[in-house]
Formats: structure tokens, C-alpha cells, sequence
């Protein structure tokens, strides 16, 4: 469905002649990578309303894709599988932090920090299969990696400091920054090579 609306507007973008013929595909990607950001966005903030979780998500997905943007990591190979496991995901750190009050321990934080960092350290930037990345690419990607992953745990040790309510926040965006770290495992290599 995505494919159709993102074709059409492409369509009508080329007879009003306010595209280049010759750049459809550049614009096709972006277009689609555009309306299945929106849609997989639109869907998440739904669900936070309806399980009343908006402050949770909204805080997960900053910290969650600010450093996807730069690292990369695992893709679905559809929008419905990359949706349902964002939300898997999101919602299971969201109440984990609900359910066990003693996860919002700063040393806990700390740990998931530590973990980020060398994950990210020695794993991004991930390349995706749609944008091969050149060496100079990936040693850009892999320094905005390492300055979001850092920036990121400094946010969360300062808001550390604020009063007790909001340590939940932090071990959210710890936990965040942890599990998009994971994404960037050469787990897909792995599984390749045996076969």
C-alpha cells in the first residue's frame, strides 16, 4: 500500500513536472522511507496513548533513534515486522521500568551505559543493504555514533541529579540506548555464515 501512494505522488510529482524524471528512484526511496517513518511513528503514539505510556515512549524513541540515525543496526524486511518489533521492544523496557522499581537504580543505568558504549564503540556504524557506505562514511557515522552515544549518557547521569520521579526517565533512555545498541551485533553475519 505504502509502494502504491509513494509511486502515485511520484507520478503526479513527474507530470507537473516538478521532479526529474531521471532521479524517480531517489525520490521513491526517500519518499517511502518518509511515509513508513510517519506511519510506524502515527502507530506508536497511539499505542503509548492507549496503554498511557506517552512520556515513556516519546523519551525511548528520542533516545532510541537518535543514535539508530547514526549507528544503523538490524532492519526488518518489512514495515508491519519493523513496526510490531519496535513496539515489542519499546513497550517491554517501558514496563519492565514500570513492573521492577529496582531497575531504576543509578548503578543499573550506569551498566546499561557502559554496555552502549562499547557496543557502539565496536560495532557502528551497521551498514544497510539499500545504503552501502563508503570509508569515509562510516568513519563520520562511527564518530556521530560514538558523540550520540555519549551525549545521550550524559543527559541521563545529569538527570540523575533532578528528584527521585524522574530516575524512571533515565532508565528508560538507558535502556534505549542499550537495546538499539544490541541492534548493531553482527548477528545477521553469523547466521549467514552457517548457511
Amino acid at each position: 500500500m505504502v509502494d502504491s501512494i509513494c509511486n502515485f505522488i511520484i507520478y503526479k510529482l513527474n507530470k507537473e513536472q516538478i521532479i526529474q524524471e531521471e532521479k524517480n528512484e531517489i525520490y521513491l526511496y526517500g519518499l517511502q522511507l518518509l511515509m513508513a517513518t510517519l506511519i510506524k511513528a502515527v502507530g506508536l503514539f497511539v499505542l503509548a496513548i492507549i496503554m498511557g505510556a506517552v512520556k515513556e515512549s516519546i523519551i525511548f524513541m528520542i533516545f532510541f533513534s537518535s543514535l539508530r540515525i547514526q549507528a544503523g543496526g538490524i532492519h526488518a524486511h518489512s514495515l508491519l515486522k519493523c513496526f510490531i518489533s519496535t513496539a515489542i521492544i519499546m513497550f517491554s523496557a517501558i514496563y519492565i521500568v514500570r513492573l521492577f522499581p529496582y531497575v531504576q537504580n543509578l548503578n543499573i543505568q550506569i551498566i546499561m551505559i557502559v554496555i552502549s558504549i562499547i557496543l557502539v564503540y565496536m560495532f557502528a556504524p551497521v551498514e544497510n543493504e539499500n545504503k552501502p557506505l563508503s570509508e569515509e562514511e562510516k568513519i563520520l557515522y562511527r564518530k556521530r555514533s560514538m558523540i550520540t552515544v555519549l551525549v545521550g549518557a550524559i543527559i541521563i547521569l545529569l538527570n540523575n541529579s533532578i528528584p527521585w520521579i524522574f530516575q524512571g526517565y533515565s532508565t528508560i533512555a538507558s535502556m534505549a540506548l542499550l537495546l538499539e545498541s544490541m541492534t548493531l551485533l553482527p548477528i545477521n553475519k553469523v547466521k549467514h555464515m552457517r548457511y
